[in-house]
Formats: C-alpha cells, structure tokens, sequence
C-alpha cells in the first residue's frame, strides 16, 4: 500500500470521488487528503515509539571527547540501548541533572562504569558521557527515526511527498487515521471511525510491546556507588 492506495481507499468508502493522483494533484479535495495523510503520519509515528522505526546505531568513541551527536534522523534514544561493544557492558542513563554534577564533580567522579545525559548543544541530539572516554571504544545505541516514511527508491523522508511513498508504520493504521480526519474535515460523522481507530492502534502497540526480557543468563551485578553497602552486608 501507498499514500496514493490508502487516499483511494479511504476516498471510496467516504463517496468521494476516486483521484488518480494527490500529491501533485491541485485539486482541493486532493490537497486536502494529502494534507490529512500527511498529519496523521507524523501524530502516528510519534505517538508511540514503534518498533518500525528502530535504528541501531555504533559510533566510536574519541579519547577525552564526552558529547556525541546522533544522526539527522534521530527524534528520541530507545531506553536502556546504550552498550559498549569492546568491555561488553550497558551504559547507564539518562541521569538526572543532581546526579549528572554528583557524577562529574562530586566524590562519585571516578565510578567505574561511564554513565550519560541526554544533551542538545546548539539545538542538535546528543549524549554526554561521564567519565569522558580515555580511548577508543566501539558504541551502540538504539534511537527512533524522525523519518517515518521509505520512498520508491528506498530513501528515508519525514513525510509524505509522492504517490508512491510508503510509511513505515503499517498504512492499515494509517488510513484507519485518515479516515476519522477526512470524515471530520467534510463535515460528517466521525465518532465511529474515530473510537475503532483508538481501539485498534493501542491494541496493536500492546501486541508489539508485549513481549519481556527473557534473561538466560543469570541475574545483572548491581552497579552501585562506591562504599555502598547493601543489606546483606556486601559492599561494592
């Protein structure tokens, strides 16, 4: 299915009629549903944090170097994906700004595993690791893509701007969306489509969410501040 697929669709159930074209199509109604598809792509996409639009990422470090700055597409970092491929540990964060100057200036500064904040210098997505990097070492993390749409050439866009274009989260819930914004936009009843659309987006988001950790490996060591000690009288 593409943008123009689920405007014909959603076109022929409403009793508009049928375009052969939309996004290069003057046409009032065909810029209006295009417009439309094009809202309730990015309300979609960024409403959950689909597994579709997962991208991992690995990039090295730089000896004394602590902020890094994500792709272009980067809209907003997976939880817990931050991992160091060559010591095989996760790094921890994203810290609170208390914790973060406790951890660069206080006496927790020489922890043994690095940890990070999110950070946007001049405005651009990054991460700030504490301790800064002494030397080269291989990172990977997992973000979610602002660009929810894959063009007929396989490039990446943040919207919609051909016929043939194709997003990325399943266009089944897409033109559900469409339909309910369509119908509002020319004035008919909505509320149907609308309560099917909400039913049916959270139901398929739990289904993709579902699925826990399945640890096989026994439990993870607890990292804890130095001097630490826990109630089974084991310090760290």
């Amino acid at each position: 299915m593409s943008l123009l697929s689920i405007c014909k669709r959603v076109l022929a159930e409403t009793g508009w009629p049928v375009l052969s074209t939309v996004a290069s199509n003057s046409d009032a109604t065909a810029q209006q549903i295009f417009a439309i598809c094009n809202t309730e792509l990015q309300a979609l996409s960024e409403q959950f944090n689909w597994p579709h639009l997962e991208v991992e990422y690995s990039f090295p470090t730089v000896p004394g170097q602590g902020i890094y700055l994500w792709p272009g597409d980067f809209r907003v970092l997976a939880p817990d994906s931050v991992f160091n491929k060559n010591q095989y540990f996760a790094l921890r964060g994203s810290t609170g700004l208390q914790y973060w100057e406790m951890l660069k200036f206080g006496h927790l500064a020489n922890v043994e595993r690095p940890r990070f904040r999110v950070v946007y210098p001049l405005g651009t997505p990054g991460i700030e690791i504490t301790p800064a990097p002494l030397g080269v070492q291989g990172l990977v993390a997992v973000y979610y893509s602002d660009e929810y749409v894959r063009t007929a050439q396989g490039a990446g866009a943040a919207m919609y701007m051909n016929d043939d274009d194709v997003s990325k989260v399943p266009e089944r819930y897409i033109e559900m969306g469409v339909k309910w914004r369509f119908r509002r936009a020319k004035g008919l009843d909505f509320s149907a489509e609308l309560a099917e659309y909400n039913a049916t987006i959270q139901a398929q988001y739990a289904r993709y969410t579902a699925q826990g950790e399945i640890t096989i490996g026994g439990r993870r060591r607890c990292e804890l501040a130095p001097g630490y000690v826990r109630n089974d009288g084991f310090g760290l």
